[in-house]
Protein backbone atom coordinates (compact mmCIF):
# COMPACT_ATOMS: atom_id res chain seq x y z
CA UNK A 1 0.00 0.00 0.00
CA UNK A 2 2.16 2.22 0.93
CA UNK A 3 4.45 1.43 -2.28
CA UNK A 4 1.81 2.96 -4.41
CA UNK A 5 3.47 4.23 -7.61
CA UNK A 6 1.75 7.61 -9.08
CA UNK A 7 -1.67 6.77 -7.55
CA UNK A 8 -4.70 8.32 -9.57
CA UNK A 9 -7.99 9.37 -8.05
CA UNK A 10 -11.41 8.34 -9.39
CA UNK A 11 -13.97 9.26 -7.32
CA UNK A 12 -14.08 12.02 -4.33
CA UNK A 13 -16.73 14.24 -2.95
CA UNK A 14 -16.28 16.77 0.05
CA UNK A 15 -18.19 17.61 2.91
CA UNK A 16 -18.47 20.89 5.13
CA UNK A 17 -17.91 20.99 8.67
CA UNK A 18 -18.00 24.04 10.74
CA UNK A 19 -18.36 22.63 14.55
CA UNK A 20 -18.03 26.04 15.68
CA UNK A 21 -21.37 26.94 14.19
CA UNK A 22 -22.86 23.45 14.96
CA UNK A 23 -22.97 23.45 10.53
CA UNK A 24 -22.79 20.40 8.59
CA UNK A 25 -22.99 20.44 4.80
CA UNK A 26 -23.00 17.30 3.42
CA UNK A 27 -23.18 17.09 -0.47
CA UNK A 28 -25.89 15.19 -2.41
CA UNK A 29 -23.46 14.30 -5.32
CA UNK A 30 -19.80 13.78 -6.26
CA UNK A 31 -17.11 16.21 -7.60
CA UNK A 32 -17.06 15.90 -11.87
CA UNK A 33 -13.70 14.33 -12.42
CA UNK A 34 -13.90 13.66 -15.73
CA UNK A 35 -14.86 17.16 -16.26
CA UNK A 36 -12.12 18.67 -14.00
CA UNK A 37 -9.08 17.05 -14.23
CA UNK A 38 -7.42 20.02 -12.70
CA UNK A 39 -9.65 18.72 -9.41
CA UNK A 40 -8.30 15.46 -10.01
CA UNK A 41 -4.93 16.17 -10.22
CA UNK A 42 -4.99 18.47 -6.97
CA UNK A 43 -6.59 15.70 -4.89
CA UNK A 44 -3.87 12.89 -6.76
CA UNK A 45 -1.53 14.95 -5.64
CA UNK A 46 -2.73 15.03 -1.98
CA UNK A 47 -2.75 11.32 -2.15
CA UNK A 48 0.78 11.31 -3.24
CA UNK A 49 1.43 13.83 -0.11
CA UNK A 50 0.47 11.30 2.35
CA UNK A 51 2.31 8.40 1.54
CA UNK A 52 5.60 10.40 0.75
CA UNK A 53 5.06 12.15 4.20
CA UNK A 54 7.48 11.27 6.57
CA UNK A 55 5.17 11.38 9.56
CA UNK A 56 2.79 9.30 7.66
CA UNK A 57 2.55 6.12 9.90
CA UNK A 58 0.97 2.86 9.97
CA UNK A 59 -2.55 2.01 12.13
CA UNK A 60 -5.13 -0.64 12.60
CA UNK A 61 -8.79 0.07 13.24
CA UNK A 62 -9.37 -1.32 16.84
CA UNK A 63 -11.54 -4.25 17.82
CA UNK A 64 -12.46 -1.96 20.97
CA UNK A 65 -15.33 0.51 21.04
CA UNK A 66 -17.14 1.99 17.98
CA UNK A 67 -16.68 0.47 14.71
CA UNK A 68 -19.01 2.66 12.68
CA UNK A 69 -15.97 4.17 11.16
CA UNK A 70 -14.17 1.84 9.95
CA UNK A 71 -17.52 0.08 8.67
CA UNK A 72 -18.08 3.26 6.60
CA UNK A 73 -15.22 3.18 5.01
CA UNK A 74 -15.40 -1.04 4.03
CA UNK A 75 -18.64 -0.32 2.71
CA UNK A 76 -17.37 2.63 0.15
CA UNK A 77 -14.18 0.09 -0.86
CA UNK A 78 -15.89 -2.85 -1.33
CA UNK A 79 -19.60 -1.69 -2.97
CA UNK A 80 -19.46 1.78 -5.02
CA UNK A 81 -23.35 2.38 -4.29
CA UNK A 82 -22.35 3.08 -0.97
CA UNK A 83 -19.80 5.66 -1.93
CA UNK A 84 -22.10 9.10 -1.47
CA UNK A 85 -24.29 7.70 1.55
CA UNK A 86 -21.46 6.33 3.33
CA UNK A 87 -18.90 9.49 2.78
CA UNK A 88 -21.74 11.14 4.53
CA UNK A 89 -22.21 9.24 7.42
CA UNK A 90 -17.97 9.38 7.61
CA UNK A 91 -18.73 13.36 7.85
CA UNK A 92 -21.19 13.17 10.16
CA UNK A 93 -18.51 10.88 12.13
CA UNK A 94 -16.08 13.59 12.17
CA UNK A 95 -18.27 16.26 12.95
CA UNK A 96 -19.29 14.25 16.42
CA UNK A 97 -15.44 13.85 17.09
CA UNK A 98 -14.62 17.34 16.55
CA UNK A 99 -17.56 17.87 19.32
CA UNK A 100 -17.72 22.27 20.24
CA UNK A 101 -13.94 22.23 20.89
CA UNK A 102 -12.86 25.55 19.39
CA UNK A 103 -8.82 24.87 19.34
CA UNK A 104 -10.06 22.65 16.36
CA UNK A 105 -10.21 24.41 12.72
CA UNK A 106 -13.59 23.83 10.78
CA UNK A 107 -12.46 21.81 7.76
CA UNK A 108 -13.46 19.82 4.39
CA UNK A 109 -13.82 16.31 4.38
CA UNK A 110 -12.71 14.54 1.23
CA UNK A 111 -13.17 11.27 0.49
CA UNK A 112 -12.02 9.93 -2.47
CA UNK A 113 -11.71 6.51 -4.17
CA UNK A 114 -8.36 6.32 -6.10
CA UNK A 115 -5.91 3.32 -7.68
CA UNK A 116 -2.47 3.09 -8.30
CA UNK A 117 -0.31 2.11 -11.53
CA UNK A 118 1.04 -1.58 -9.64
CA UNK A 119 -2.26 -1.54 -8.20
CA UNK A 120 -4.68 -1.16 -11.21
CA UNK A 121 -7.87 -2.98 -10.04
CA UNK A 122 -7.43 -1.94 -6.27
CA UNK A 123 -9.64 0.60 -4.37
CA UNK A 124 -8.36 2.44 -1.92
CA UNK A 125 -9.71 5.26 0.24
CA UNK A 126 -8.70 8.11 1.27
CA UNK A 127 -10.02 10.34 4.14
CA UNK A 128 -8.63 14.11 3.59
CA UNK A 129 -9.30 16.70 6.28
CA UNK A 130 -8.32 20.08 4.54
CA UNK A 131 -8.07 23.20 6.50
CA UNK A 132 -9.10 26.35 4.72
CA UNK A 133 -6.91 28.70 3.79
CA UNK A 134 -7.58 32.85 3.49
CA UNK A 135 -6.34 34.13 -0.24
CA UNK A 136 -5.89 37.33 -1.65
CA UNK A 137 -7.30 37.65 -5.31
CA UNK A 138 -6.41 40.65 -7.99
CA UNK A 139 -9.34 43.34 -8.16
CA UNK A 140 -9.75 46.19 -11.23
CA UNK A 141 -12.07 49.15 -10.48
CA UNK A 142 -12.77 52.30 -11.97
CA UNK A 143 -11.92 55.25 -8.98
CA UNK A 144 -13.16 58.82 -10.80
CA UNK A 145 -11.72 57.78 -13.83
CA UNK A 146 -8.50 56.41 -12.36
CA UNK A 147 -8.20 52.88 -12.68
CA UNK A 148 -7.20 51.15 -9.14
CA UNK A 149 -5.90 47.16 -8.57
CA UNK A 150 -6.54 46.50 -5.41
CA UNK A 151 -7.23 42.53 -3.44
CA UNK A 152 -10.05 40.87 -2.11
CA UNK A 153 -10.36 38.31 0.81
CA UNK A 154 -11.40 34.61 -0.09
CA UNK A 155 -11.70 33.84 3.31
CA UNK A 156 -12.44 30.31 3.40
CA UNK A 157 -10.69 28.85 0.33
CA UNK A 158 -9.20 25.41 -1.01
CA UNK A 159 -5.31 25.37 -0.18
CA UNK A 160 -2.87 24.51 -2.61
CA UNK A 161 -1.82 20.94 -2.62
CA UNK A 162 1.88 22.24 -1.36
CA UNK A 163 0.50 22.75 1.76
CA UNK A 164 1.26 20.39 4.33
CA UNK A 165 -1.71 18.44 5.18
CA UNK A 166 -2.18 17.73 9.23
CA UNK A 167 -4.95 15.30 9.41
CA UNK A 168 -5.42 12.45 6.70
CA UNK A 169 -5.58 8.90 6.25
CA UNK A 170 -5.11 6.12 3.27
CA UNK A 171 -7.59 2.97 4.10
CA UNK A 172 -6.73 -0.59 2.21
CA UNK A 173 -9.40 -3.40 0.88
CA UNK A 174 -9.65 -5.22 3.99
CA UNK A 175 -7.20 -8.19 4.54
CA UNK A 176 -5.08 -6.75 2.11
CA UNK A 177 -1.54 -6.78 4.55
CA UNK A 178 -1.75 -8.60 7.87
CA UNK A 179 0.77 -5.60 8.91
CA UNK A 180 -1.74 -2.64 8.89
CA UNK A 181 -5.61 -2.04 7.59
CA UNK A 182 -4.60 2.31 7.27
CA UNK A 183 -1.93 4.86 6.62
CA UNK A 184 -2.86 7.55 8.79
CA UNK A 185 -0.88 10.91 8.77
CA UNK A 186 -2.02 13.31 12.62
CA UNK A 187 0.83 15.71 13.03
CA UNK A 188 -0.73 16.05 16.47
CA UNK A 189 -2.02 12.78 18.21
CA UNK A 190 -1.92 14.16 22.09
CA UNK A 191 -4.47 16.26 23.66
CA UNK A 192 -7.36 17.48 21.80
CA UNK A 193 -5.80 16.59 18.59
CA UNK A 194 -6.90 12.85 19.21
CA UNK A 195 -9.92 13.64 17.75
CA UNK A 196 -9.42 12.60 14.86
CA UNK A 197 -7.04 9.24 15.18
CA UNK A 198 -8.95 7.92 18.03
CA UNK A 199 -12.41 9.29 18.07
CA UNK A 200 -12.99 9.35 14.64
CA UNK A 201 -11.12 6.68 13.28
CA UNK A 202 -10.52 4.25 16.73
CA UNK A 203 -7.40 3.43 15.52
CA UNK A 204 -4.47 1.51 17.72
CA UNK A 205 -0.70 2.53 16.24
CA UNK A 206 1.05 -0.54 14.14
CA UNK A 207 4.60 -0.29 13.70
CA UNK A 208 6.46 -0.97 10.18
CA UNK A 209 10.09 -1.50 9.06
CA UNK A 210 9.93 2.52 7.63
CA UNK A 211 7.74 4.24 10.03
CA UNK A 212 9.86 2.37 12.62
CA UNK A 213 13.13 3.52 11.16
CA UNK A 214 11.75 7.54 10.56
CA UNK A 215 10.77 7.33 14.35
CA UNK A 216 14.04 6.40 15.62
CA UNK A 217 16.24 8.54 13.58
CA UNK A 218 13.75 11.62 14.28
CA UNK A 219 14.28 10.15 18.04
CA UNK A 220 17.63 10.50 18.26
CA UNK A 221 17.99 14.55 17.72
CA UNK A 222 15.07 14.94 20.30
CA UNK A 223 16.78 13.17 23.19
CA UNK A 224 20.39 14.55 21.96
CA UNK A 225 18.69 18.63 22.23
CA UNK A 226 16.70 18.04 25.34
CA UNK A 227 20.10 16.11 27.14
CA UNK A 228 22.38 19.39 26.25
CA UNK A 229 20.27 21.78 27.22
CA UNK A 230 21.13 24.34 30.18
CA UNK A 231 17.65 23.21 31.39
CA UNK A 232 18.28 20.11 32.57
CA UNK A 233 20.31 19.60 35.48
CA UNK A 234 24.14 19.37 35.13
CA UNK A 235 23.84 15.22 36.82
CA UNK A 236 21.53 14.65 34.03
CA UNK A 237 23.43 17.20 31.07
CA UNK A 238 25.75 15.54 28.09
CA UNK A 239 29.32 16.76 27.70
CA UNK A 240 30.38 17.84 24.91
CA UNK A 241 32.01 14.71 24.49
CA UNK A 242 29.18 12.67 25.32
CA UNK A 243 26.86 14.22 23.27
CA UNK A 244 29.28 13.74 20.26
CA UNK A 245 28.92 10.52 21.28
CA UNK A 246 25.72 9.97 20.92
CA UNK A 247 25.34 11.47 17.56
CA UNK A 248 27.73 8.53 16.38
CA UNK A 249 26.12 5.82 18.40
CA UNK A 250 22.57 6.53 17.34
CA UNK A 251 23.47 7.39 13.49
CA UNK A 252 25.41 4.37 13.65
CA UNK A 253 22.72 2.13 14.84
CA UNK A 254 20.51 3.21 11.94
CA UNK A 255 22.83 0.90 9.70
CA UNK A 256 21.90 -2.26 11.50
CA UNK A 257 19.14 -4.13 10.22
CA UNK A 258 17.72 -4.92 14.05
CA UNK A 259 18.05 -2.18 16.60
CA UNK A 260 17.51 -3.43 20.15
CA UNK A 261 16.21 -0.49 21.90
CA UNK A 262 17.41 -1.34 25.38
CA UNK A 263 20.86 -2.82 24.63
CA UNK A 264 21.68 0.81 21.81
CA UNK A 265 21.53 2.61 25.02
CA UNK A 266 23.17 0.43 27.75
CA UNK A 267 26.08 0.66 25.28
CA UNK A 268 26.22 4.27 25.92
CA UNK A 269 29.14 5.32 27.91
CA UNK A 270 26.89 7.17 30.58
CA UNK A 271 25.98 7.27 34.11
CA UNK A 272 23.15 5.60 34.74
CA UNK A 273 20.84 8.58 35.66
CA UNK A 274 21.68 9.50 31.74
CA UNK A 275 21.12 6.35 30.01
CA UNK A 276 17.49 6.20 32.29
CA UNK A 277 16.30 9.22 31.02
CA UNK A 278 17.19 8.01 27.23
CA UNK A 279 15.28 4.83 28.19
CA UNK A 280 12.82 6.51 29.42
CA UNK A 281 12.27 8.73 26.09
CA UNK A 282 12.77 5.46 23.70
CA UNK A 283 9.71 3.55 25.71
CA UNK A 284 7.62 6.80 25.20
CA UNK A 285 8.49 6.31 21.46
CA UNK A 286 8.12 2.50 21.54
CA UNK A 287 6.15 1.49 24.44
CA UNK A 288 4.88 -2.30 22.99
CA UNK A 289 8.71 -2.61 21.24
CA UNK A 290 12.05 -4.20 22.41
CA UNK A 291 13.66 -4.18 19.13
CA UNK A 292 12.84 -2.59 16.02
CA UNK A 293 13.34 -3.42 12.04
CA UNK A 294 15.35 -1.13 9.63
CA UNK A 295 14.47 -0.44 6.43
CA UNK A 296 17.44 0.22 4.93
CA UNK A 297 16.39 1.86 1.63
CA UNK A 298 14.44 4.40 3.32
CA UNK A 299 17.16 5.48 6.09
CA UNK A 300 19.54 5.42 2.70
CA UNK A 301 17.86 7.44 0.75
CA UNK A 302 15.61 9.55 3.08
CA UNK A 303 17.41 10.05 6.50
CA UNK A 304 20.90 9.08 6.57
CA UNK A 305 22.11 9.94 3.42
CA UNK A 306 22.57 14.03 4.51
CA UNK A 307 24.19 15.40 8.27
CA UNK A 308 21.94 18.15 8.76
CA UNK A 309 22.77 20.30 11.81
CA UNK A 310 21.02 23.71 13.07
CA UNK A 311 22.05 26.37 15.72
CA UNK A 312 21.29 29.30 17.22
CA UNK A 313 21.56 32.43 15.28
CA UNK A 314 19.94 31.48 12.07
CA UNK A 315 22.98 28.61 11.34
CA UNK A 316 21.90 25.83 9.21
CA UNK A 317 24.98 23.13 8.47
CA UNK A 318 24.22 19.98 6.14
CA UNK A 319 26.30 17.67 4.32
CA UNK A 320 26.26 14.41 2.56
CA UNK A 321 27.36 11.64 4.94
CA UNK A 322 29.84 9.64 3.11
CA UNK A 323 31.81 13.32 2.80
CA UNK A 324 31.48 14.52 6.15
CA UNK A 325 34.79 13.48 7.45
CA UNK A 326 36.24 15.31 3.75
CA UNK A 327 34.32 18.50 5.17
CA UNK A 328 34.92 18.59 8.79
CA UNK A 329 38.55 18.96 8.97
CA UNK A 330 38.36 19.60 13.28
CA UNK A 331 35.63 19.33 15.62
CA UNK A 332 35.65 20.67 19.11
CA UNK A 333 33.05 21.46 21.63
CA UNK A 334 33.17 23.22 25.06
CA UNK A 335 30.24 24.68 27.29
CA UNK A 336 29.89 28.59 27.37
CA UNK A 337 28.73 30.15 30.85
CA UNK A 338 24.99 29.98 30.23
CA UNK A 339 25.69 26.27 30.30
CA UNK A 340 24.84 25.70 26.37
CA UNK A 341 27.13 23.47 24.14
CA UNK A 342 28.97 25.78 21.61
CA UNK A 343 30.56 23.97 18.52
CA UNK A 344 33.57 24.98 16.78
CA UNK A 345 34.30 23.57 13.16
CA UNK A 346 37.10 24.35 10.94
CA UNK A 347 35.71 22.96 7.59
CA UNK A 348 36.99 22.95 3.97
CA UNK A 349 34.30 23.25 1.03
CA UNK A 350 35.56 22.74 -2.61
CA UNK A 351 33.09 25.37 -4.95
CA UNK A 352 31.67 26.88 -2.25
CA UNK A 353 28.83 29.31 -3.74
CA UNK A 354 26.70 31.63 -2.21
CA UNK A 355 22.62 30.66 -2.83
CA UNK A 356 19.33 32.33 -2.65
Amino acid sequence: MRNAINPQVQRAIVHLINHKKRDLVKSDVELDLDKNGKLRDYFSKQVKNVLKDIQTTTAFFSSKDSQATSKETYKIINQPKHFIPSSQQLAQLLFDAMGTDARIKPASLAVCLYTAENYPKTKFLALIKIDPTEVWVEKVKTEEDRTVVTFEEIPDALPTADEKLQKAALVQPKGMDATLDLLLLDRQVTGVAEFFAKKFLNTVTALDARDATGRFWRLGPTIHNLLVSPEVSPAERLTPEQADIFKQQWHAATYNEIVELEPVVDRLPFSEEKKSIIKEKVKAEFPNETQITIDPEYAEAKLTKKRKFRGDYGVVFEVESNHYDDVVLQKTENTDAEGRIVTRLVIEVPALQWIK
